[in-house]
């Protein structure tokens, strides 16, 4: 579905990211790990299209989409989150999950709330519906600042699935979140892996979570890939564990 080929970008002599590659398979997680300042969040912004690439090329769907702009990428189905919640507190979260249907509706954003329009109400439902699938049926009244943090996240969620994603992109969907929080945040996007056969591409530093539910992990040091295996050999591997953090227990607690 996904395809980098040698993938770098650089800030004048910083070199962010180097020749990153890797395929990323249909209805499958993949989990982007490193320390901080390790160019996850900059690897992103590549892929989504709020930076250009300054060498390699990235394939979506077999398209080299390298040169499009953000929105066309949205357009073919690849919609992502940021490290910051980004709700409208001025909306209800009904009307913030609306807003995920502006990259594909055919009226203009401003036609979106046209009361009583088929339209719509046929949006309206399809909102509920994903208010519904992560369990915030009950919420949908509410402003965001309503609800507690791990019901925001779970809110951006739904409003990315309303934008119809082929490919979804998490950065650190569970900072801030507590325990059960991230568990019941891991039991979502395992989910939504399977029902509704999505490809996420996550961005985590909770080991629980992206050891748990990914398929692949890619650990990525300075801008350079390290090393990509399968959560339990990326566990196991003596490199990972003094490169990434320099401590010898980062997955101890991990069953």
């Amino acid at each position: 579905m996904l395809k980098l080929q040698e993938v770098s970008k650089h800030f004048g002599g910083v070199k962010a990211i180097q020749k990153v590659s890797f395929e990323l398979q249909a209805n499958t997680i993949f989990g982007l790990i490193g320390p901080n300042g390790a160019g996850k969040t900059t690897l992103f912004n590549l892929i989504s299209g709020t930076l250009k690439v300054s060498k390699g090329k990235i394939y979506f769907q077999n398209q080299d989409i390298t040169h499009l702009p953000a929105y066309k990428r949205s357009r073919l189905g690849i919609t992502r989150t940021f490290q910051n919640l980004s709700l409208y507190p001025d909306l209800t979260c009904l009307e913030n999950v609306l807003l995920g249907a502006a990259s594909w509706i055919r009226p203009k954003l401003k036609d979106l709330f046209v009361f009583n329009s088929r339209e719509y109400k046929q949006l309206q439902k399809q909102a509920r519906e994903f208010l519904d699938l992560v369990g915030l049926k009950e919420k949908e009244k509410l402003s965001p600042s309503q609800l507690s943090y791990g019901h925001q996240r779970k809110l951006e969620i739904a409003r990315c699935l309303m934008s119809k994603p082929r490919l979804l992109l998490l950065d650190e969907p569970a900072a801030g979140l507590n325990n059960q929080e991230s568990h019941e945040l891991a039991n979502l996007l395992a989910f939504l892996k399977k029902e509704l056969n999505l490809t996420l591409l996550i961005i985590e530093h909770d080991m629980d979570i992206i050891m748990s539910i990914s398929d692949e992990i890619l650990v990525l040091i300075e801008g350079k890939p390290f090393i990509q295996d399968t959560p339990k050999n990326v566990q196991k591997n003596p490199e990972v564990i003094k490169a990434y953090l320099g401590e010898e227990d980062i997955f101890a607690d991990i069953a």
